[in-house]
């Protein structure tokens, strides 16, 4: 057997890629991270915080304290990570990852 889960976190297409040929895009992760909150809704984690670990895995996170960076995101690092904690529902999750992939974009509660 082989360990893919932190692996397909961070690149939730890497299985896709063999049939594609390509790398996971911006708009490709945006799609894949509002799928899995839409499975995420039909299918309730245990705690939103499990929701709110794989988001961040998605959006590219790495780091911690002043090296905290989000790879898939130009928002700024701290800002996303307080939003992140501030979602109390899937709802404002996807709301969330709607905007924060990419470049611009704003969430509001």
């Amino acid at each position: 057997g082989v360990m893919v889960a932190e692996a397909l976190l961070a690149d939730p297409a890497l299985f896709a890629r063999e049939a594609t040929g390509r790398r996971c895009g911006t708009s490709d992760r945006r799609g894949l991270a509002l799928e899995y909150l839409d499975l995420a809704t039909a299918h309730p984690p245990p705690s939103l915080d499990y929701a709110r670990a794989h988001l961040g895995n998605m959006l590219g996170r790495s780091g911690a304290g002043a090296r905290l960076a989000y790879k898939h995101s130009h928002w700024d690092p701290h800002a996303l990570r307080q939003a992140l904690l501030a979602a109390a529902s899937l709802r404002q999750l996807q709301s969330l990852a709607a905007a924060a992939f990419g470049r611009g974009g704003r969430w509001w509660r």
